[in-house]
Formats: C-alpha cells, sequence, structure tokens
C-alpha cells in the first residue's frame, strides 16, 4: 500500500488572474486536479490511499470535500481518500505534510506530488529506497539535483546546478525517513524565501546514507502559471477530453 499525499495548501500566486484555487482553475472544462489525478491514475493501486492537503478556508470557501469526491467518482479512482486542513497558510510543503503525519503509514511508502502539472511516469515494481523523477530544465524556478554514480547526491532549491529539475514528486519507501528529514531540516531552520521547501529534506536524508535515485518521466507539463496553462490547453491531450 502506496500513501499519495498532495498538498494545495498554497495560494498560488501566480494564477490569481485565473482564480483564487488553483487546483480548482478550469482548462477546457475540466479542472487543473481533474488533469493531474487523470495523468497518474494509472499509477495508483487498489489499496492504495490518497491524502490531499489544504487549508480550512480554501476548503469550506471551495466544498473541497465533495468537489475531489466528485472528481474521484468521474475518474472512475475508487482509492479512498481523507482530506486534512491546516489552520493557515503553512510555511511551506514541509509543514503541510506534517499535517498529514497522524494518518500516513511511517512504515509503508510516500509518495507526494505537487498537482499543478500533468505529469507522466513510472514507479519502480517495488519501491525500496527514495526517488527524485527528473526532468530537463534550463531555466531556474525548480529545485536542482546533483548526480554520481546514478544516485542522487544533492538537492538545491532555485539554484540551476545541473539542468536536472525534480518534477515536484517525491518519493520514500519509509514515510517516517521524510519525516525525520523534515524534523531536521526545521530544527535548522533551513528554509528559503521564509518556507520549508520539501526538496532540501531529501538532504538529510543523504546524508542518513539511504539511497535517492533518479527517475525519468515521459511528459510533464507545468499547470502552475498562466503561460503554461495556455500551452496546455491548446495541446492535444487536453483537447482530446
Amino acid at each position: 500500500m502506496n500513501t499519495w499525499t498532495i498538498p494545495m495548501a498554497g495560494k498560488g500566486t501566480r494564477t490569481q488572474s485565473l482564480g483564487e484555487f488553483k487546483p480548482f482553475i478550469e482548462i477546457n472544462n475540466h479542472e487543473i486536479l481533474f488533469w493531474f489525478l487523470f495523468s497518474i491514475k494509472h499509477l495508483l493501486k487498489n489499496d492504495d490511499k490518497i491524502v490531499f492537503i489544504t487549508t480550512t478556508y480554501f476548503a469550506k470557501k471551495f466544498k473541497v470535500q465533495a468537489k475531489i469526491s466528485k472528481l474521484l467518482k468521474e475518474l472512475k479512482i475508487k482509492n479512498k481518500f481523507y482530506l486534512i486542513e491546516t489552520p493557515n497558510d503553512p510555511a511551506g510543503q514541509s509543514i503541510s505534510i506534517g499535517f498529514a503525519k497522524k494518518i500516513i503509514d511511517q512504515n509503508k511508502p510516500l509518495i507526494i506530488v505537487n498537482p499543478d502539472q500533468y505529469i507522466d511516469f513510472d514507479l519502480p515494481e517495488k519501491i525500496t529506497n527514495c526517488y527524485l523523477p527528473l526532468y530537463v530544465q534550463l531555466g531556474s524556478k525548480s529545485g536542482f539535483v546533483s548526480i554520481e554514480n546514478k544516485r542522487i547526491t544533492n538537492f538545491v532549491e532555485k539554484n540551476n546546478i545541473s539542468n536536472l529539475a525534480c518534477t515536484g514528486i517525491y518519493i520514500t519507501a519509509k514515510a517516517k525517513w521524510l519525516f525525520s528529514g523534515i524534523k531536521e531540516q526545521i530544527k535548522n531552520k533551513d528554509m528559503l524565501n521564509g518556507e520549508f521547501y520539501l526538496g532540501p529534506v531529501f538532504n538529510y536524508i543523504i546524508k542518513k546514507g539511504l539511497k535517492v535515485e533518479p527517475l525519468m518521466i515521459r511528459a510533464k507539463y507545468d499547470l502552475g502559471n498562466p503561460e503554461d496553462i495556455k500551452t496546455f490547453k491548446e495541446n492535444n491531450i487536453s483537447r482530446s477530453l
């Protein structure tokens, strides 16, 4: 059993002109969250559970629980899901994930995915290590990694050290490995622009001697800003449905 955790507590400042709650912004009559779930549904096993995290403000104003239920039914995704509410805006995804800790099996695989994207990739047949799916990014708007001997050795936010960027997918064979790293990150006040980013947590995982492997992806469409949303709106994938 894998736990898929979907953080949706951010304000989405870049997409405010299109809608207040980014996951529900529509692209060709379907929400961004629909497109994201559509892209990963083939990876979901029957006993996997899905945990969504958002603020109480968004949950109430946009009826998030009911909307997610409707989307899952529309996509014929029958996995059990949970909605976790945070009382206010968390200072980064590491803090957001902490609100879901009590319902995540600490000894089972944890997969955290940013939902503002359409993504196609394969999970290992058996999740035994930690993994970061990567793609080529020539800018500096993502988190970037260094690789040596087929292992990720370093993660840096917003500084292009390799052109190999994290897709916003974070996988650990045991959830407790990630939460241990988050604890170290917070203890060291390892922040950027006032936020605890999730990617640097993997530096603490690496320091513990755990193996972090890169995964390749087949396709990725960013849906986190108006320009990329427009590109996706005009391509064949989003128009086909």
